[in-house]
């Protein structure tokens, strides 16, 4: 996913909002069933930090990444109430809780403009008996009789002097679901938190808590394909593969022999593409068994080290690092650059897809021509 700085207005709602208002919008605490949509985009505008609190089935890679039997139903799964920190800093949306790594901007977007286009539905009922049958309490309102369980998950934004300007309490679907997602009948109960009138919109929503889930999707920004002139692969199977090019125009070669050149560029490609599916603190890599290194043309080089299986569905663990080639070791700048990504990464694993590991590491025999 390409980082970009993401723009509110491209939303293409905030200009249009205040053309038909005709003047500044009050915006504290703005009541936005009074307008007939569950968010205000001129809220959006203000927007400095974004909270996501809530109970959710347990993170899918705990620390340590331990081998596990296979996935339970959700229904089972033990809940933990867990809490994602977006905040927008110098015009790009970040993770706080992940040590300020870029975060899924686009997946913000999309969530904030579905509330901007949903309706605030249909009132089915008020006070705190029936906010704990529909999971729509606040957190301070789980005392005497009622429990966490019957907590909902909160969407809190706050502007840059750290007020709260909006505050939604989403509950569970129609059908019964705890979890916020499609219901059998479809539709979620929501409340807006300043008022205790539960509503039905016909729409399933879902507020994401896990901070592994909102990373974004790539660690680095390159085309593996046009950018990479060095690969060298470090397979499980020991021995390593060395391709080099002149440039992304030029032909690979290898010592090894020739290569074949489509599936050195896939391979290449793969490491471009490679996606974050977590990121987590203070774990050991697994048994090491394999590791790639592509140098760009502009002298950057990327290392993943990529160990054992981290969960059920075979994703994997790996480490990443950055470093220069020998020619750019003196730019400044660039030697900056690989310094932030290194503190970044530092005792930290990853998880990255199973055919990942796959599509960066075909067969020997698949990369080179026969004779």
């Amino acid at each position: 996913m390409n980082l970009k700085k993401l723009s509110w207005a491209a939303l293409g709602l905030v200009g249009l909002v205040v053309v038909i208002m005709g003047g500044r919008l009050g915006l504290d605490w703005w009541n936005s069933h009074n307008a007939g949509h569950l968010l205000d985009p001129a809220v959006v505008a203000r927007a400095a930090r974004v909270v996501l609190s809530g109970p959710q089935a347990e993170a899918e890679f705990p620390p340590g990444f331990p081998q596990r039997p296979g996935p339970k139903p959700i229904s089972d799964q033990p809940k933990t109430v867990l809490t994602t920190t977006l905040v927008n800093k110098d015009g790009m949306w970040v993770v706080a809780d992940k040590n300020g790594f870029p975060a899924d901007t686009q997946g913000l977007t999309r969530l904030l403009l579905e509330l901007s286009q949903e309706k605030t539905g249909e009132v089915v009922g008020e006070g705190l008996e029936t906010l704990a049958d529909l999971s729509l309490l606040l957190p301070e309102e789980a005392v005497g009789s009622y429990t966490p369980a019957e907590v909902g998950t909160q969407l809190t934004v706050l502007d840059a002097a750290g007020n709260p300007i909006y505050r939604l309490v989403m509950g569970r679907g129609r059908g019964g679901d705890t979890s916020g997602e499609a219901g059998s009948a479809g539709g979620t109960y929501i409340r807006f938190a300043d008022e205790k009138t539960a509503r039905l919109v016909f729409s399933n929503l879902h507020l994401e808590t896990d901070p592994n889930r909102w990373l974004a999707a790539s660690p680095w920004r390159f085309n593996g394909d046009q950018d990479v002139i060095r690969l060298e692969l470090r397979p499980a199977g020991g021995g390593t593969l060395v391709f080099t090019r002149k440039d992304p125009k030029s032909e690979w070669s290898s010592p090894q022999g020739t290569p074949a050149g489509a599936v050195v560029r896939n391979s290449a490609g793969q490491m471009g593409q490679t996606a974050l599916r977590g990121l987590w603190s203070g774990a050991p890599l697994p048994a090491k068994i394999s590791q790639i290194e592509v140098e760009l043309t502009d002298g950057r080089i990327y290392r993943m080290t990529l160990g054992g299986k981290a969960d059920a569905q075979g994703r994997m663990a790996a480490t990443l690092e950055a470093a220069l080639a020998e020619r750019v070791k003196d730019n400044k700048d660039m030697k900056a650059q690989a310094d932030a990504f290194n503190r970044g990464f530092k005792g930290r694993l990853v998880a990255v897809d199973a055919y990942t590991q796959q599509t960066l590491f075909p067969p020997s025999k698949d990369l080179l021509k026969a004779k």
